[in-house]
């Protein structure tokens, strides 16, 4: 199996959240583990420029020719809203984007 290539330092979560300030644990086996800052529209305006701690973890590499990507992100901070857009439900199992073949 192709490895994963880069360890991003932050990418989009969803249209409402991202991460930033990634520093990896893990990498390139079936999981990764990073911490980092987690933001989106709902901590406006008190996480701006900063965002809040989390933990971020890939999972379910998908090969596409001689490369492997992370498909599923898990995100894991105790400043994440109940529920709504981006609540802790929904940033638990959040599919990530494969590149077209």
């Amino acid at each position: 199996m192709g490895h994963p290539l880069t360890r991003p330092t932050g990418f989009a979560l969803t249209e409402f959240s991202s991460v930033s300030r990634l520093s990896w644990r893990s990498w390139g086996g079936p999981k990764a583990v990073a911490t980092g800052r987690l933001s989106g529209n709902w901590c406006l305006p008190r996480c701006t420029g900063t965002g809040y701690p989390a933990t971020i973890e890939l999972s379910r590499l998908q090969r596409r020719e001689n490369v492997s990507y992370y498909t599923r992100a898990a995100v894991r901070s105790s400043h994440l809203p109940p529920g709504g857009h981006d609540g802790q439900s929904e940033l638990s199992a959040v599919r990530l984007p494969l590149p077209e073949s």
